[in-house]
This record gives structure tokens, C-alpha cells and sequence, in this order.
């Protein structure tokens, strides 16, 4: 179901300069095989990816921990399966204090997002970001004032590409 899935209480964790995802795609979409549901499946606190590439596979990363940098490396050729729910990279309620620095994200499936952002203190900073649903799906519980909600999103000094739909996101 995984490349790579760090479990909590691990330690520090350092991707450096490395590609994760299937070997092949040609699978898609009728027979998972080949599926890949996520690259890397981030659990253990203070983990790194740096100037790595992840791509084909369904999800590219999947954060349930603090303290995560993910720094200029492209996430993209994400690969759809029936019935996927294709992120980037996607937090889900236990992440907390990620930075996402000068990263490509492309998302050419008009559902879900480029950043699933379910978590707390996200700083997305000098980025490109194309396509997905919406480019962004940020906070699926309220409006940030109940538990498990999502607060403390930053995004500065990144582009909304248009690469794969006219509004930057399928839907926005």
C-alpha cells in the first residue's frame, strides 16, 4: 500500500535526493495490481523530504505527524484508480507544524486537491500548485473553531498553475 511508512516513535526520518512511487502505471484504471495507494506514509515526527520526486501512485505523501519539511522536491503523474482520492501530499488531522518550501505539486485529476490540509501551524511557501479539485482542501471540520479542525494554514509567494485546468483546480 506503500513505498515508505515511517511508524510513529521511529525517529527522525530523511528522504534526500530519492524518488518514490510504482514501478509501473500501466495497470490503471481497471486492474490495481500495479496500485500504489501512497509513496510515502509519514508517521514518525521530524521527518524531511528533500529534492526528491514522488509520482505514481495515488496519494504522493501522507503526513500523520509533527514537525515535517518537505523542501523543493515535485510531487506529480499521480495515477487514478477507480474510486481514488488522488493528494499530493495529504495531512489528516494529525499533522501539525509542516512546511512545504519552493515544491511543485501537479495534480492532473479533476478531483481532490495538490495540498489535503486536515491539521495545525502549515506553511506552504514559494511553491507551484496545479490542479486536483480544488488546489487547496483545506479543513473539512468547521470553520477551524472545534477540534481536529484545521488553523493555521500560511500560503505566501506561491503560483496557482493552470496547467491542467483554466481555474487552476478542476473546480477552483
Amino acid at each position: 500500500h506503500w513505498a515508505i511508512h515511517t511508524r510513529p516513535g521511529t525517529g527522525p526520518f530523511h528522504f534526500l535526493w530519492s524518488e518514490a512511487g510504482a514501478s509501473r502505471d500501466d495497470g490503471a484504471p481497471n486492474d490495481r495490481s500495479f496500485a500504489l495507494a501512497r509513496a510515502l506514509y509519514l508517521r514518525a515526527e521530524n521527518s524531511t523530504v528533500y529534492r526528491s520526486h514522488v509520482s505514481r501512485t495515488a496519494d504522493g505523501i501522507q503526513l500523520h505527524a509533527a514537525r515535517a519539511d518537505i523542501i523543493e522536491s515535485l510531487v506529480d503523474d499521480l495515477v487514478y484508480w477507480d474510486k481514488d482520492h488522488n493528494d499530493g501530499i495529504q495531512m489528516l488531522g494529525r499533522g501539525a507544524h509542516v512546511q512545504i518550501f519552493r515544491s511543485r505539486i501537479d495534480n492532473r485529476n479533476p478531483q481532490t486537491s495538490c495540498l489535503n490540509l486536515i491539521g495545525d501551524h502549515v506553511r506552504v511557501e514559494a511553491c507551484h500548485l496545479a490542479g486536483g479539485g480544488w488546489v487547496i482542501y483545506g479543513g473539512a471540520n468547521a470553520n477551524g473553531a472545534k477540534p481536529g479542525a484545521t488553523r493555521g494554514v500560511v500560503v505566501r509567494d506561491t503560483i496557482f498553475g493552470r496547467i491542467h485546468f483554466p481555474k487552476s483546480g478542476h473546480f477552483g
